[in-house]
């Protein structure tokens, strides 16, 4: 079956749904209000996750990928406007490293590897 980026995003819709949460806390950045719900969060879909053929995920990775580079500029803005250190520029092409050279799918299965580069 193949994945889009509108599948993704029906997935995450209804994984909020399911835990009951609308939208992001007035205010802060991130969906839940919790750290330790966060990471609720991240162990069930690590579930569903484990579930998907390499081929899924490797198409969900890129859709990741893709919205960093899309949204560079904007999360390299965010960080400095909150932490007042950095340069923009720098980090807009720290953004684009991350997206095409950080580890992702390899044989062993694993989400994320050192083995190979998914870029």
């Amino acid at each position: 079956m193949p994945i889009s980026e509108s599948m993704v995003q029906d997935i995450v819709q209804e994984v909020m749904a399911k835990m009951q949460i609308a939208d992001a806390p007035t205010g802060k950045h991130g969906v839940f209000k919790e750290m330790n719900d966060a990471i609720e969060a991240a162990k069930k879909a690590e579930l569903i996750v484990k579930k998907m053929s390499m081929d899924q995920r490797e198409k969900i990775i890129t859709c990741i990928r893709k919205k960093i580079k899309e949204n560079a500029e904007v999360m390299a803005r965010m960080g400095v406007d909150e932490t007042g250190m950095g340069n923009v520029g720098d980090k807009i092409l720290k953004h684009h490293l991350v997206a095409d050279k950080t580890p992702a799918l390899c044989r062993c299965r694993s989400l994320l590897c050192h083995r190979r580069f998914v870029p």
